[in-house]
């Protein structure tokens, strides 16, 4: 639980200070909330109860969504989406 607390003072954190889906398929849903415009969650391992990582997402009028996570040992990812964007594999 502590860590779980971790975690959700640390996505709320980083949403305060940038406002001031990612979302697994192999995750489920353990605890959700809303900060603003940003949509916020734990989440464990498929068909495990142990938490695994914090998402947090937004998207914005522009279209783009922003997206944070952290994992259980506190690994950062960031991530852009837009429907129109059509990036090439490998492209720099």
């Amino acid at each position: 639980m502590r860590l779980l607390k971790m975690c959700l003072f640390a996505v709320c954190g980083a949403v305060l200070a940038l406002t001031g889906g990612p979302r697994t398929a192999s995750a489920e849903l353990m605890y959700n909330f809303q900060v603003g415009t940003w949509s916020a969650g734990a989440y464990s391992k498929q068909n495990a109860k142990q938490f695994n990582h914090c998402a947090a997402s937004a998207n914005y009028n522009s279209g783009i969504l922003m997206s944070f996570s952290v994992s259980r040992s506190f690994a950062w990812s960031m991530a852009f989406a837009h429907p129109s964007w059509r990036l090439t594999q490998g492209q720099t």
